[in-house]
């Protein structure tokens, strides 16, 4: 009679339904091992189809052993009874054959994870989509390359296609499939939403079936000199070792032309030993094809790698070489090579004399800056400086600026060199090792030259004149 008027029902007259959808927040260990022995209706539920609509092994197949986990699978499977609508077996190594002997059974499924499952291949794959004809959202995803290589991965994504038309869902990450193979899929599984592939280990799909309206390229879309422009804010050692592992797209734009019209090893100079340095340069000067525009390099060591350069740069404008051991012979043998410099920085060159500065000055027509500086005051004494300086104002009359510092010149040499290159507008001279300039003539007979005088004797200065204004001259 209490339990007549009781609101509440007992534990053991709750419906098999009501009891399944309490008992399915229970882990498997608790579902299979504490819940039977409490009493037979809670045995009854746990055996029949109640508590087995979504089963999930994720946790048990690391710690399983592949033979204990198709016996439970295959036991779990019989006791859903036609009910099951979601499978996780992620991680596992549930074999083939266990999975096409259960995929009849399997006709109620909407969801199945087989993501990592090395051992389930296009076989198992082509049973599940013959008989599992409500499936929505597959994972066969891997963790890495396909071991057996591209075939399988396309076998597979294959037989998804040919059995699988009511997909909605698929994720194929890190499966190496072609463009053809994707394109495949898409009209067979026609009203799949969501897919999931791995571009960077795959065939590059063409976005613009996928985004026609879109106003914005992709990143390996955009042309090799579009992208050549944008590395070259990069740092050298990015060039070479992180774009080309991003895709091939990138790794061809910087094997090629685009990136190398403009290089400056200056600083990796100081750090590299005289071998590497020539291979890096001679490796770099290749990539450019002939399109250097601009170099700037340190401590040259040999002739020969100045001849490299020479026969390399058909199209180059500014050439930085200071604290080279190039030898004079070497320098009039070239210099016609080097008929487009505008811009020269032969700096602290002390192998290289006056029989070189002329044969640049015959050769480089179009040489408008000249850096000829010195650490201190030249070892031959005033003679050599005054040659030099006499051959640049006989051969280069369109110079505008000339860095000429830590000369020993006298007060006619300068005077000639400025009757002789009536358009130099910025000249670097050492006041100090020279004889005294009458300031007040110079302002009134050259009103826009702008000579800096070095009272000071500096053992390293810096190159601080700037070559980009010279590059399109």
């Amino acid at each position: 009679m209490e339990e007549e008027q009781s609101e509440f029902r007992c534990w053991d007259q709750l419906p098999p339904d009501v009891l399944g959808l309490i008992f399915i927040n229970l882990s498997l260990q608790e579902l299979l091992t504490v819940i039977p022995p409490v009493c037979k209706s809670w045995s009854k539920v746990v055996r029949g189809s109640h508590c087995w609509q979504d089963i999930d092994l994720i946790q048990w197949s690391i710690r399983w052993k592949p033979h204990q986990l198709d016996r439970m699978l295959r036991m779990l499977v019989t006791r859903s009874s036609g009910s099951l609508c979601s499978l996780h077996v992620a991680g596992s190594l549930i074999s083939d054959s266990i999975v096409k002997q259960t995929a009849q059974r399997l006709s109620t499924l909407t969801f199945l994870d087989l993501t990592y499952c090395p051992k389930i291949g296009a076989q198992a794959l082509e049973a599940i989509g013959k008989y599992c004809k409500l499936l929505e959202t597959l994972c066969p995803n891997m963790m890495f390359l396909d071991v057996l290589g591209k075939v399988e991965a396309e076998d597979e994504a294959n037989a998804i296609a040919g059995t699988m038309p009511r997909l909605k869902h698929l994720d194929l990450g890190f499966h190496l499939i072609s463009t053809e193979c994707v394109l495949n899929i898409l009209p067979r599984c026609h009203q799949l939403e969501r897919l999931i592939i791995n571009v960077c280990v795959s065939v590059k799909l063409d976005h613009q079936m996928e985004e026609e309206q879109s106003e914005f390229r992709h990143w390996d879309e955009l042309l090799p000199d579009v992208l050549g422009l944008i590395f070259t804010n990069l740092p050298i050692q990015e060039l070479l070792t992180v774009i080309p592992c991003v895709g091939k797209s990138w790794s061809k734009v910087v094997t090629g032309p685009h990136c190398w019209q403009y290089i400056d090893l200056d600083e990796r100079s100081c750090r590299s030993l005289s071998h590497q340095l020539d291979r890096m340069l001679r490796m770099l000067i290749t990539r450019s094809n002939g399109s250097l525009r601009s170099l700037h390099v340190s401590g040259l060591q040999n002739d020969s790698i100045f001849s490299f350069i020479t026969e390399n740069v058909g199209s180059l404008q500014v050439l930085r070489l200071p604290r080279s051991l190039i030898s004079d012979s070497i320098v009039k043998q070239t210099a016609q090579r080097l008929s487009t410099v505008a811009f020269l920085d032969l700096s602290y060159c002390h192998k290289i004399g006056a029989k070189a500065i002329e044969a640049i000055g015959k050769h480089c027509k179009h040489l408008v800056v000249l850096c000829r500086n010195m650490y201190s005051p030249d070892s031959a004494g005033k003679v050599e400086a005054e040659d030099e300086a006499n051959a640049i104002a006989s051969t280069m009359p369109r110079l505008k600026q000339l860095e000429f510092a830590y000369r020993c010149i006298s007060t006619e040499c300068v005077l000639n060199l400025l009757s002789c290159c009536p358009q130099l507008v910025h000249l670097k001279i050492d006041e100090f090792l020279s004889e005294k300039l009458d300031h007040k003539f110079l302002k009134e007979k050259y009103p826009k030259l702008e000579i800096l005088l070095l009272y000071l004797v500096i053992l390293f200065e810096s190159d601080e004149s700037d070559d980009d204004e010279y590059l399109d001259m």
